[in-house]
């Protein structure tokens, strides 16, 4: 039943992407059996942090820059391309790998499922997704379904108007923020073939485990499996944990190893 119900949001999503693009259908274009029009609003949720010069901005990065020109009918945008919700493209750390532009469109429309850690997480700012998370998550909502996006509750998000809280740094600079575990992240990647990964925090892994002076492994991992991320997501305290459609909407930045994202669930 699960998996006749995404093939059913999945066609749906194609008959949206086509009623776009001027083309009709006899019906009209159907999610889960409906027409998108009765779709209500509230099914809609927006993953996407808006972005401004006031956002947390990961350590060693410049801040972003923002000037009007021609009275304020065109705006000059400076920043990084990992810089606020963003996609990391597999070349972000591995060269000669995937850019942002080489990714096909198709990549972009994906069933998603969100596994909740955000108890955890409130008790231990340093937890990371263990295998038996997985497991458990499994038991109870069945297998992550093959080509998915996978994505990391952790009400990270809630700490986003407040830079020093999103980095949690002790008194001795050190950061403190869950993440993603190895063994999970194995599992979900060797053996579920999941297509991408999400997360509210600012990296991969976790606050202690990474930085420029340790490197980014779980990261490098995932990437350099040819997969892509998106970090810094909102409002997955909103999604249920399996079953919802994504959208992801990237500029194709030729050569760019990453970019801002404006990201969309539609729930079932």
């Amino acid at each position: 039943m699960k998996t006749t119900i995404m093939y059913s949001v999945l066609i749906g999503a194609v008959c949206l992407a086509l009623s776009g693009c001027g083309m009709s259908m006899v019906k009209g274009p159907t999610v889960m059996g409906k027409p998108i029009s009765s779709i209500p609003k509230d099914k809609f949720v927006d993953l996407t942090h808006a972005f401004s010069p006031s956002i947390p901005i990961p350590e060693g990065l410049p801040k972003p820059k923002r000037k009007s020109i021609y009275g304020g009918a065109v705006q000059i945008f400076t920043h990084a391309g990992q810089y606020g919700t963003h996609l990391d493209a597999p070349g972000h750390f591995h060269k000669g790998m995937r850019l942002v532009d080489a990714i096909p469109p198709y990549e972009f429309v994906l069933p998603g499922c969100v596994i909740d850690i955000s108890r955890q997480a409130i008790n231990n700012f340093d937890y990371q997704l263990k295998l038996s998370d997985v497991k458990k998550w499994e038991e109870k909502y069945g297998p992550i379904p093959e080509g998915s996006m996978v994505m990391l509750r952790t009400d990270w998000s809630y700490r986003w108007t407040d830079p020093n809280a999103f980095f949690a740094k002790d008194k001795k600079g050190q950061k403190h923020y869950p993440g993603w575990g190895k063994e999970a992240l194995q599992y979900l990647v060797e053996k579920r073939k999941i297509r991408a990964i999400g997360h509210e925090t600012p990296d991969t892994d976790s606050g202690i485990t990474c930085g420029v002076d340790k490197g980014w492994p779980l990261e490098s991992y995932v990437l350099g499996k040819n997969l892509w991320q998106i970090e810094m997501l909102n409002n997955l305290d909103q999604l249920p944990p399996r079953d919802f459609l994504v959208f992801v909407g990237v500029p194709k930045a030729e050569k760019a190893t990453g970019f801002p994202v404006r990201v969309i669930a539609i729930l079932p």
